[in-house]
């Protein structure tokens, strides 16, 4: 038996997939058929205030980590400078304006420092800010317009720096004469 193939046509095309939106953040100046990706960024500026670490100074560096976006701490691009105009009445702040996609959820926290594992991560758990997963990150939804973002490193604040939060003093005292107690 022989086996006939008629009519064979071979499509070749020029087209090459992107972004065609040239005011697009990815555009492709070489695409010639839009493939939908296109997306437009924003500026997101973190100020991080470090007065509530005790012995933390101007010359030390808090980084951005977490979430898909910043990932694992330690990442050069995402280490945070100080800001000597936004430091005033007793504030310690440091910052980072990083473009990030609009209209779009991210989840991110904060280092102490350039170590690569996790070891100087905020501690957020159980307050207002620390509702996402397991990890106790902090959450931020861009918008079209630039953001600002001011916090306090491990407290949660309404867009705040630490000296607006109100500090007490407490003093426990425990009446431990009817226990049997070691010196130690």
């Amino acid at each position: 038996g022989t086996f006939l193939i008629e009519d064979v046509k071979a499509i070749f095309s020029q087209d090459v997939p992107g972004c065609t939106d040239s005011l697009a953040y990815n555009y492709n100046p070489e695409a010639t058929l839009d493939d939908g990706s296109c997306y437009s960024v924003v500026d997101v500026t973190f100020n991080l205030d470090m007065s509530s670490e005790q012995g933390y100074t101007s010359s030390d560096q808090p980084y951005l980590a977490g979430g898909s976006f910043f990932n694992l701490p330690g990442n050069p691009l995402y280490a945070l400078d100080y800001n000597e105009s936004l430091s005033v009445e007793g504030a310690l702040v440091f910052s980072k304006t990083v473009q990030m996609r609009e209209n779009t959820n991210f989840n991110y926290t904060y280092t102490k420092d350039g170590s690569t594992n996790w070891s100087t991560k905020e501690n957020i758990a159980d307050q207002f800010c620390a509702d996402v997963g397991n990890y106790n990150d902090r959450d931020l939804t861009t918008t079209s317009s630039d953001t600002v973002i001011n916090a306090c490193y491990a407290s949660c604040t309404d867009n705040e720096f630490c000296s607006n939060i109100n500090y007490v003093d407490l003093t426990f005292s425990v009446n431990m004469e009817d226990v049997d107690i070691i010196n130690n």
